[in-house]
């Protein structure tokens, strides 16, 4: 039970974490300060923590990414914990009541990590993105799929010459370790689905071809039959519209009165169409 609790704490603590770094112009301008001085003392190189908004001293802004990468990677190292304590809800109302904020905190800390605007303005993940989170966190294997997906893509933007990059990397690889299972058996899911409806549809062609030809030709003859019918229709329904056309002078224009007058004719066996060619 002792264990359990510490596990939500730590849960609690990864919320909080992600809010207080996300927040840190809003909270400096407002007077407030929840940084942890024994982080930020060590990059602000005035002693105060405003020291950090000054993005236009390149000696700053670069001081002001490490502070704040070195937080965020404090901040990833509870992840283990999180996903543990997850893994021990068994309601799906309440799993997913405690796994959307945790998802939703490792998408605002992968938005966050080496990002200079946390210094300039408020960072936050899209509504879009948002929303597909919440869809998709219904059981172990969407929140893993998450965590395993923000974790690569904080991995990919280290930067060699930080010096928290090791340590940032190393807690990318934890969660990947943790989400290796998850994400294997997702994969097998797909492949399986994947064959299965191949399969399907294999067979449902060969249902079809496997059919008579006598049952085929009943709708063959139809079509053909459709066909034709529609065609003569237009065809001479076309043929009273010019010749009325010409012969009233009202509904069309002289151009189509040789091509009526030329119907006629052939109509009355004139050999026109002869003459004309």
């Amino acid at each position: 039970m002792a264990k359990e609790l510490h596990l939500s704490d730590q849960m609690g603590l990864f919320l909080q974490k992600t809010n207080i770094i996300r927040d840190y112009l809003e909270d400096y301008v407002d007077g407030r300060a929840f940084w942890p001085q024994s982080v930020w003392n060590k990059y602000s190189t005035s002693g105060d923590l405003g020291y950090f908004a000054n993005q236009s001293d390149p000696l700053a802004q670069t001081k002001s990414l490490h502070c704040l990468n070195e937080l965020v990677t404090d901040a990833l190292s509870l992840v283990p914990d999180c996903l543990a304590y997850l893994a021990k809800l068994r309601c799906t109302e309440v799993f997913r009541f405690c796994a959307i904020p945790q998802v939703m905190a490792i998408a605002t800390l992968d938005k966050c990590f080496n990002n200079p605007n946390v210094f300039t303005g408020v960072v936050k993940i899209r509504k879009g993105l948002s929303c597909q989170l919440i869809l998709h966190t219904n059981d172990a294997q969407g929140v893993h799929a998450a965590f395993r997906h923000f974790a690569n893509s904080i991995a990919s933007k280290i930067n060699p010459n930080d010096p928290n990059a090791d340590a940032t990397l190393k807690a990318c690889d934890a969660i990947l370790e943790i989400t290796a299972e998850q994400h294997s058996r997702a994969t097998k899911q797909k492949r399986t689905g994947l064959l299965m409806g191949t399969a399907a549809a294999a067979a449902a062609v060969a249902a079809t071809s496997s059919r008579s030809s006598s049952k085929n030709l009943i709708p063959s003859l139809a079509l053909s039959a459709t066909a034709f019918i529609g065609s003569f229709w237009v065809t001479h329904t076309f043929q009273r519209l010019v010749v009325k056309g010409s012969s009233s002078g009202s509904l069309y224009s002289p151009v189509l009165r040789p091509a009526a007058k030329l119907m006629t004719e052939c109509q009355n066996g004139d050999g026109a169409l002869e003459q004309a060619q």
